[in-house]
């Protein structure tokens, strides 16, 4: 007999949610000291971290790896300066080998959990539902053709708005492109437009897709119509023996100068492992409140140097206006998460939400709104140069 799997992850897994492994040790009542250790591994041989269980009556042991497994996951934070990436290592793999100890002994055979042969076959996510949600329903997203990582199908922008797209493929190796289809206001439509060719794209590929009307020059397609909305949608390459198969889409653009006259760009890390982006009216709300620090020490030259950090916060107001409670409820993410910025001219900044409030239009309608107040989590260093004259 050896140590047997009762169950295990699946094939990819979401490291907010538990991940547990189940085993059966071998009993013997011979031994007074019996215990199991899981060797977690991120490649063939690197080892991540060992966990420790002892069995139950049954001689049932069991190990949650989500934590260790959340602990080498990254979500990919937008880079602002690239329109298009096709990121290779966004997923991570990993395997277990689970081996039972009787009086510190080693006991037979280790289990290996996620590995055949020299191949890895477990991967895992930065993701997941909090634990105050109870349905993982929304997962089935992942199974079908809405497979961009975002809660949401569709979107109201400005021309000039930067967007991004985030699609995790699971296929195998295929060529894939962005493309774009155009509705104008006389009832006409553009043909089917490429946005940008991937290549070759691999299982567990994340792509980040550049969307934004300005942003992609999508108005020079028919440039002397006015553009009402416009739909993105991911699919593979086509050939004359190969029709296109729709891999992810479609998602809506809906184009409004109009209902953002101070625009503040959110962004931030959602449960599905990727980022929404989120316009809001915003304004500044309060003064500033400063904290200096300040150090002296000697440096290498033998000269006395002084050092201080100063933070400056401007407390600041976002509205979503009225929106459905469903994608209100969505948002909610932006509180899940210590990935969370303000864009700004291109840039990144991020962002710490000292207070939030719900408002409700009327039940009607089912209309609700979101204020956020927040603060800009930055620093401005001041120090004197290491050699001076």
């Amino acid at each position: 007999m050896a140590v047997t799997l009762i169950s295990g992850p699946a094939e990819i897994s979401y490291t907010r949610n538990p991940i547990n492994i189940k085993v059966q040790l071998e009993a013997d009542l011979e031994y007074t000291d019996v215990y199991a250790l899981c060797t977690i591994y991120s490649s063939l041989t690197d080892i991540v971290a060992i966990l420790y269980a002892r069995p139950d009556d049954d001689y049932h042991a069991e190990f949650d790896i989500s934590s260790v497994l959340d602990s080498i996951n990254n979500f990919s934070i937008p880079d602002i300066s690239v329109t298009h990436e096709k990121i290779t290592d966004f997923v991570k793999s990993y395997w277990c080998s689970i081996q039972q100890y009787d009086d510190g002994s080693i006991h037979l055979a280790p289990l290996n959990v996620g590995l055949t042969g020299d191949t890895i076959t477990l991967f895992s996510i930065k993701g997941g539902l909090s634990q105050e949600k109870i349905s993982t329903d929304i997962f089935s997203l992942f199974t079908t053709r809405k497979m961009f990582l975002t809660w949401l199908t569709e979107s109201k922008v400005i021309e000039a708005q930067k967007h991004y797209l985030y699609y995790l493929h699971q296929n195998g190796d295929e060529n894939l492109l962005a493309k774009v289809k155009v509705y104008y206001s006389d009832g006409t439509e553009c043909a089917e437009t490429t946005l940008y060719d991937f290549g070759t794209v691999s299982k567990y590929n994340l792509l980040k897709i550049a969307c934004g009307f300005d942003q992609q020059s999508i108005g020079n397609i028919e440039p002397t119509k006015t553009a009402i909305y416009y739909k993105v949608w991911l699919e593979t390459k086509g050939s004359s023996s190969k029709s296109p198969v729709l891999r992810a889409g479609n998602y809506t653009f809906t184009l409004s100068n109009d209902y953002v006259p101070f625009s503040v760009y959110i962004t931030n890390a959602n449960s599905l492992g990727g980022f929404d982006f989120i316009v809001m009216k915003g304004n500044i709300t309060s003064g500033i409140t400063p904290d200096s620090k300040e150090f002296e020490q000697i440096n290498s030259s033998g000269h006395n140097i002084s050092s201080f950090n100063h933070t400056i916060e401007k407390n600041r107001k976002a509205a979503t206006g009225y929106i459905s409670k469903n994608r209100l409820d969505i948002l909610s993410d932006i509180f899940l998460t210590k990935e969370r910025y303000e864009i700004l001219n291109s840039v990144l900044i991020k962002i710490h939400i000292s207070n939030k409030s719900k408002l409700e239009y009327n039940e009607i309608d089912n209309l609700f709104g979101m204020i956020l107040e927040y603060r800009r989590s930055y620093v401005n260093k001041n120090f004197t140069p290491d050699v001076i004259s």
